[in-house]
């Protein structure tokens, strides 16, 4: 396999290359500048970003756990499972920076590994991979791209294997093979497919980027207060405080956005972005002051991108 599974794509603020595409130091594609004008982060490879990366100064990142990720998220999204499923979302859109101790491409008939596989041509054994990013220092940990999410070919069975305790994330794909069957003319008279071994891919102690996280729901993420101080918050009294959110009938709303769904009009389910396209557009239909709150427009598109995924599958 060699270096081509090593990371090749980086996640960049939108403002920076919006800046050096309006200076003419980088040319994007259509699809490039749509993101850059409706996301605040874009994947573009290494190579092409190195020259101005080295001049650039980034605000320094602050990198952490998957578990706390989880646990900063599911109050605000309705539960543990919610937070995971918006988390994978946004690794899957591009939109979420993350970085790995280490990456690797091997057989995917064996347990998750725990500790960094030895490189062999034919990594039949545990423990063993057809690539292993090598040892780099902390400051300059491999950042995951887009390739990662490319990978997968059955992404919702992929991250439900996920291991978000020890940050060992997952990603795998069948192998298939097209021989061709010539005749004595050199003439091809059939293809037969040949299935080799099913690969994965794993990013080993991976870390988010925690402001990115933050923007999931807009909010910084804080320290819990301790106990002593939230039950004083809360008061002694039983129930519900406060008012009472507006409930939405978004029957209507989401019917339309099947529609453009299935005429085509947002392409590809796999393409970055796609979420954000759709939480856009649901946002769109209301005023800033009487609308949804975010976690409920993220539930409604996380539930048309769940759709959209069977539907393309069945097809």
């Amino acid at each position: 396999m060699g270096d081509k599974h090593q990371p090749t794509e980086i996640i960049v603020p939108s403002d920076w290359v919006e800046d050096l595409y309006a200076s003419g130091k980088i040319n994007l594609t259509e699809s490039q500048i749509d993101q850059i004008s409706s996301s605040e982060s874009i994947t573009l490879p290494i190579e092409r970003m190195n020259p101005f990366i080295r001049n650039h100064k980034r605000p320094p990142i602050t990198w952490i756990e998957p578990i706390f990720a989880v646990h900063f998220l599911a109050p605000h999204l309705g539960g543990d499972v919610s937070a995971k499923i918006a988390i994978a979302e946004r690794i899957k859109d591009g939109a979420l920076e993350c970085s790995v101790l280490w990456l690797s491409e091997e057989l995917d008939s064996v347990e998750l590994p725990h500790r960094r596989p030895k490189v062999e041509k034919n990594p039949l054994l545990p423990g063993t991979a057809f690539f292993v990013s090598p040892p780099r220092p902390r400051a300059r940990r491999p950042v995951l791209g887009g390739q990662f999410s490319v990978y997968s070919d059955d992404w919702e069975r992929d991250v439900k294997r996920w291991d978000w305790a020890s940050g060992i994330f997952v990603v795998s794909r069948d192998r298939t093979a097209h021989i061709c069957i010539r005749n004595a003319d050199g003439e091809i008279v059939t293809v037969k497919d040949v299935r080799h071994p099913r690969t994965r891919m794993v990013a080993f102690r991976i870390q988010f980027n925690k402001s990115d996280v933050e923007k999931i729901i807009n909010s910084p993420i804080t320290s819990p207060a301790p106990r002593s101080e939230e039950r004083k918050a809360r008061g002694s009294g039983r129930g519900r405080s406060g008012e009472r959110r507006k409930k939405f009938d978004n029957s209507e709303l989401m019917k339309e956005i099947s529609e453009k769904i299935s005429s085509g009009e947002f392409g590809k389910c796999d393409k970055y972005g796609s979420q954000s396209k759709i939480e856009r557009l649901i946002l769109d239909k209301y005023s800033p002051d009487n609308g949804p709150s975010d976690s409920t427009v993220r539930r409604w598109a996380t539930e048309l991108m769940r759709a959209w995924r069977e539907r393309e599958g069945s097809n």
